[in-house]
């Protein structure tokens, strides 16, 4: 039985890969290092690990307000092999990935065509993609409060601009029944917004598989289309939860998935409007596609996958 230490606690993670590990009998504790003042953590990380002797400790991206030197110092004394999740790649690999991983004997990333340069660092290094829990990420009755055709959950990252753009403009200009959750919409020092009737708020995390149940389409969004195995979460989560997914194309969509079978994607905005109409006038085509993704998540993408992968991973 592998104790693994988990100093952080998004989604990913509590519904992800730990949820996964627990699944598969192993032990994964969380420590959420943000919720303690930044002089505290080196202690609270120390009195965790003299409670529970973890095998490995596992860290991730560059999650705000964690002392990185509380995480290293007791990676060093306690002797403790480090995991690091470079969930940042490919786009912060230089400015994030590369300085969170040098105490780390074990490198785990979303983007295969970086594992070569973890190698190089003399890094034990592999793959591990986001990923759905099917006891979580499942159909639910949809909720009146969400309901809409039209849905997108995420936050209006300035990186992702021209993404947001060509899904979400053309839609907003022909007035389709369209619903928006996440961060920084209505901002109006951002280069794209939308307008109120369109914005919702924030989405509680634990109301997601109620919300994507409640739409037609779920749409994805990327900051990265360029890697053959890079997505958000997002994909998992959709696809778990069985809903409809048209996502804008990505190597990574077109590698891991097949379009028409298990989702679907649009180049452009024209195509992308074209899609949503197609499949607004086909709900026995979305049903079908939908449920092919989700058998196709839940055989090949769930926690459980993840954490048995790792689990090898780290034995090796």
């Amino acid at each position: 039985m592998v104790k693994i230490l988990f100093v952080n606690n998004p989604p990913y993670i509590t519904y992800g890969i730990a949820a996964g590990l627990a699944q598969i009998g192993e032990e994964p504790y969380i420590l959420p290092l943000w919720m303690y003042p930044w002089d505290e953590q080196a202690k609270v990380l120390r009195q965790k690990i003299e409670e529970i002797s973890p095998d490995f400790i596992f860290a991730d991206g560059d999650p705000p307000n964690v002392n990185w030197e509380a995480i290293s110092e007791n990676v060093r004394f306690f002797n403790v092999p480090l995991i690091y999740w470079a969930t940042e790649d490919p786009l912060w690999f230089k400015e994030i990935s590369l300085l969170r991983s040098l105490d780390a004997e074990f490198v785990c990333t979303t983007t295969c065509e970086l594992i070569p340069e973890y190698q190089k660092m003399g890094k034990k290094a592999a793959l591990m993609l986001f990923c759905c829990n099917p006891d979580f990420h499942r159909m639910v009755e949809s909720n009146p409060e969400y309901r809409c055709d039209i849905m997108f959950v995420g936050s209006n990252y300035e990186i992702r601009t021209w993404v947001s753009r060509f899904m979400l403009q053309p839609l907003l200009e022909k007035g389709y029944n369209l619903k928006v959750w996440g961060h920084w919409w209505r901002d109006s020092d951002k280069p794209f917004t939308i307008p109120p009737e369109f914005y919702k708020g924030l989405l509680p995390y634990d109301k997601l598989p109620e919300a994507y149940a409640s739409a037609r389409i779920i749409l994805g969004m990327h900051l990265c289309d360029t890697s053959l195995t890079q997505t958000s979460m997002r994909t998992y989560e959709v696809l778990g939860c069985g809903s409809f997914y048209l996502t804008q194309y990505t190597k990574a969509h077109e590698h891991l998935f097949k379009r028409g079978v298990h989702l679907d994607w649009a180049n452009n905005s024209e195509e992308l409007v074209e899609k949503v109409d197609y499949y607004l006038s086909c709900p026995e085509e979305r049903s079908k596609i939908a449920k092919a993704g989700q058998e196709y998540v839940y055989k090949y993408h769930s926690a459980e996958v993840r954490a048995r992968r790792l689990v090898e991973f780290l034995s090796t």
